[in-house]
């Protein structure tokens, strides 16, 4: 009997949501933190604004001695003073134009740490309210969004909310309204296919997955994301060695673990390799996982799913 896609979709995607929220910030602090290792103050990065400041420092320094050589220079030339003052004020011009930029860089610098911190409290209190009001979870992921809307995993955290909340088919309306747009991407198609797994209707939703993939290379976010999403409906379909044949595609390339995607496209490789009795191959994909995160969502479950797997009796023959 074929089941809908659920496999837990909304915990792996807010796992890769937050860790791509919060990716620039633990870069920040461990790359302040090899510095501080190393003790060369040469490799000290530039605080935000600092070349604007020096610009500015710079500017107003050689704008009062042109100011009083124009003055000391009068007797000899009467228009040196004129000169002097129109120099003083060009560079207090760029003085000044410096000091606006340096703000403004300042500014900036000090908005993005609020609205990872922001991001991530929504995300929080997402989580939190999900289980009682997923629909409220999905308002709070929706803001966030709007604040990182280059981060793919947002967008499908987003989706599995509202898919959650019992939202599927407004989705597949939307969907399919955005499709008929001059504006719709294929991030519309995926998310189509995404909500029509969702609720049940896989041979619709591997028909838009099959229309999709000849223009899908597993090569970047989107591709991984497709890609172990297509597995996941495979498998929720019954076909468990065409959906490891497709995460295949991205882990054949993609080694990394950095990225949350192949993670889940690995999650699914060990699930399909479970489903088709391939143990010792379905052990190390989850001993994999566990090395790169032990909390892994998912990974307690599919560790049972593996114990549960008949073991195999050695005989003679291959005992010796």
């Amino acid at each position: 009997m074929k089941r809908a896609l659920t496999y837990a979709l909304v915990d792996y995607a807010m796992h890769g949501f937050l860790r791509a929220i919060e990716a620039p910030r633990e870069d920040r602090e461990r790359d302040s933190d090899e510095l501080r290792v190393v003790g060369d103050s040469s490799e000290v990065p530039a605080a935000p604004g600092e070349a604007a400041g020096t610009v500015a420092a710079a500017a107003f320094l050689l704008g009062i001695p042109l100011l009083v050589m124009g003055f000391v220079l009068a007797p000899m030339d009467p228009q040196a003073p004129v000169i002097g003052v129109v120099l003083f004020l060009l560079c207090m011009g760029v003085a000044c134009f410096a000091m606006a930029a340096r703000s403004a860089v300042v500014k900036r610098a000090d908005a993005e740490p609020r609205a990872v911190r922001e991001a991530i409290a929504f995300v929080e209190e997402a989580e939190a309210v999900r289980k009682a009001d997923p629909a409220a979870a999905a308002e709070l992921v929706g803001r966030v969004c709007g604040a990182f809307p280059e981060l793919l995993d947002g967008r499908l955290l987003y989706l599995f909310l509202r898919l959650e909340a019992g939202q599927a088919d407004a989705v597949v309306c939307e969907a399919r309204e955005c499709l008929c747009g001059e504006s719709s991407d294929r991030r519309d198609k995926l998310d189509l296919a995404t909500a029509l797994a969702w609720r049940g209707d896989l041979d619709e939703a591997l028909a838009v997955f099959a229309a999709l993939k000849p223009r899908v290379r597993p090569t970047a976010e989107y591709g991984y994301a497709f890609y172990g999403l297509y597995g996941y409906a495979l498998l929720a379909a019954e076909r468990p060695a065409e959906a490891h044949e497709m995460v295949q595609r991205v882990l054949r390339r993609k080694r990394s673990l950095d990225d949350d995607s192949v993670c889940r496209c690995l999650m699914v490789r060990a699930r399909c390799r479970i489903e088709l009795g391939r143990r010792a191959a379905a052990r190390v994909d989850l001993e994999r996982l566990a090395a790169h995160d032990a909390q892994y969502v998912g990974l307690k479950e599919a560790w049972g799913a593996w114990d549960a797997m008949p073991k195999r009796i050695a005989t003679k023959r291959s005992a010796a």
